[in-house]
């Protein structure tokens, strides 16, 4: 599963909608490096399931997906992701917390919340090892609550696990 850096302009109805918003860009998170005073480099890039739902059986799709599977364009997902490199890079600034979330499939992925218009929405993410840093691949967002009070770590800390093993972060 490779995610790309950039997305091309999805035409949808007529609309055309810009995806240079969601262009990876890097992130240093200062003293957080692998050695004292050094720093953390994390590229992050985007899903195209942030914009986007999965189709249906029958149902008209506008694109696929990293892994070949159709995929709708979906107004709500896309308004909120116009936000996640904001919201993001603020997450960094303040070493946000985070959980680990089981899918319907039983594959751990992070995730974080964000508040949006009264909605709570789910940010679902994973950390990738880089020989001088990590990406922090955003596999999706939409909006879901998160039930009862589950143990939160620091974004950091999630980070810098996956930088030290050199492994995924959670770990399938």
């Amino acid at each position: 599963m490779t995610i790309p850096k950039s997305h091309a302009a999805l035409a949808v109805d007529g609309v055309t909608y810009g995806m240079s918003h969601l262009d990876a860009f890097a992130v240093v998170v200062t003293g957080k490096g692998r050695d004292p005073n050094t720093h953390l480099n994390v590229l992050v890039k985007f899903s195209n399931h942030v914009f986007t739902e999965r189709a249906l059986h029958d149902q008209r799709h506008d694109t696929f997906d990293h892994n070949g599977t159709r995929r709708a364009f979906d107004q709500p997902r896309y308004d909120m992701s116009l936000r996640l490199p904001d919201i993001i890079s603020q997450a960094f600034a303040d070493d946000a917390l985070c959980l680990i979330s089981k899918d319907f499939g039983g594959h751990e992925n992070l995730m974080m919340i964000e508040l949006e218009n009264g909605e709570t929405w789910s940010i679902v993410f994973c950390f990738q090892p880089l020989r001088d840093g990590v990406v922090m691949e955003i596999l999706s967002t939409h909006p879901k609550p998160v039930r009862g009070k589950p143990k939160r770590s620091h974004l950091t800390y999630f980070a810098r696990k996956c930088l030290f093993r050199q492994e995924r972060v959670p770990k399938n």
